[in-house]
């Protein structure tokens, strides 16, 4: 989806939204693409046009961080990976595809300019000094390993608790 000439690595998809790992900027950042993006609404996506757009608006940006980001994952509206603090603390990172925090309509990883600070992009929900690894996503459960007790173990998150009871998950 990608003819940058750095490195793209570990891409995921969920229906029409695919995720990679990208090093174009000079250290690993999280990139998506939209395959069902008609940017001209001619009715055929944009990675099906010849020739194809460049820039592509289907190619979004998610992270723009000097630490690298490990592969992600997707599922549904969110998509998390780890960052590696430069192997000092690492932390698993999510961004909720869903948010509109300016209430067009139009989510805010399509919004040009996105908003600064985005508040689509997580707080960090698990930070730590010991590895995190092997990260999965599924029905608003994310799951890694880390060496917190140092042994592996499994941990995970529920996306969906509302431990408050406001109505809004805790990572939003």
């Amino acid at each position: 989806m990608s003819f940058d000439e750095y490195s793209q690595e570990d891409p995921e998809i969920y229906q029409n939204k695919i995720v990679w790992r990208d090093a174009r900027s000079g250290s690993f950042d999280v990139y998506l693409y939209d395959l069902s993006m008609d940017s001209d609404g001619d009715g055929t996506p944009n990675y099906l046009e010849s020739p194809r757009l460049s820039p592509d608006p289907a190619e979004i940006h998610i992270t723009a961080d000097e630490a690298n980001q490990s592969p992600p994952v997707i599922s549904g509206n969110i998509i998390a990976w780890i960052t590696d603090g430069n192997e000092s603390t690492y932390c698993i990172d999510i961004y909720d595809l869903s948010v509109d925090s300016d209430g067009d309509s139009i989510p805010n990883y399509l919004e040009s300019p996105r908003p600064d600070p985005d508040p689509a992009m997580s707080s960090q929900i698990v930070h730590s000094e010991d590895y995190i690894g092997n990260l999965a996503i599924s029905s608003g459960k994310i799951i890694w390993v880390d060496l917190r007790d140092h042994k592996w173990s499994v941990y995970m998150y529920d996306l969906n608790t509302d431990s408050d009871g406001d109505g809004t998950p805790n990572y939003l």
